[in-house]
């Protein structure tokens, strides 16, 4: 995808993944260009990227390649966000997605028309409740997909719906790696549609799960949070899964700083 013009983009490389330092505004802006363009052929895909992410990538080969095919990677964790401050980017900043949705839906443009696919039936009704009355822009459709993998006429009815919306703002929450794996597939088939892989986002929106509170997001401290609210289903992937990453990210930037020149010397 063509990159904006609105304000300028750094891209680092994190294990072999292209992260983009967006903040919220400029991909913002980015939006706005893509859904006002009169050519709707170009996509635009969103994948909200944290160390599990990363992680992923490392062990498979189709996941990486899924995150490289997104229009943009942004750093949804604090540990992105440090590992870019650590590489020079002093600005970088996080883009949390449940944050994004919010400012989508509760800020956004007139001419945002949004669906969200994934989540349970009591998350998006929760979700429909909080943004019945939007001041702006229209939640147009939702769907609660069957767990599991998905047979291909249960995924022609899924793009069906999608279509039959009018949406351009589609929500992905099924969870990494199916939703960047299912928007890297899809992106193609639904012109006009930006698409962000937001995983749990819905559940926090709709009140079904809390949020760690700012200080701890602050302080990357979230996982912790989320470790002791759902240790049963996420105990593997912070004890067992992210260390290993988080080594293999801090050594990149040890060897990074190494290469790069002593200023103070020159």
């Amino acid at each position: 995808m063509e990159r904006g013009t609105y304000l300028p983009c750094e891209t680092i490389l994190l294990l072999d993944v292209p992260v983009h330092l967006l903040d919220y505004g400029t991909l913002t802006l980015e939006l706005s260009k893509f859904l006002s363009q009169q050519e709707k052929s170009k996509n635009f895909s969103v994948g909200f990227c944290g160390l599990y992410n990363l992680g992923l990538a490392e062990k498979r080969e189709d996941y990486k390649q899924a995150l490289v095919s997104l229009s943009w990677v942004v750093p949804d964790g604090m540990p992105l966000v440090l590992a870019a401050r650590l590489s020079g980017i002093s600005a970088a900043t996080r883009n949390y997605g449940p944050e994004f949705m919010r400012r989508s839906f509760e800020e956004g443009s007139d001419g945002y028309k949004h669906f969200i696919l994934g989540g349970s039936e009591a998350a998006l009704a929760g979700c429909r409740e909080r943004f019945a009355n939007l001041s702006r822009g229209a939640l147009v459709g939702s769907y609660s997909p069957p767990f599991g993998d998905w047979s291909p006429e249960e995924e022609e009815t899924i793009k069906q719906l999608i279509l039959s919306s009018g949406a351009n703002m589609l929500w992905v929450c099924l969870g990494s790696p199916k939703q960047e794996l299912w928007v890297s597939r899809f992106q193609n088939q639904l012109p006009g549609v930006a698409m962000f892989a937001v995983g749990a986002a819905i559940d926090f929106l709709s009140g079904e799960k809390a949020q760690a509170p700012a200080w701890m997001q602050r302080c990357s401290l979230e996982w912790l949070f989320r470790l002791l609210s759902e240790p049963k289903r996420l105990w593997r992937r912070y004890l067992v899964s992210v260390p290993p990453t988080a080594v293999h990210l801090a050594w990149q930037i040890i060897k990074r700083q190494g290469l790069r020149p002593d200023r103070s010397s020159s």
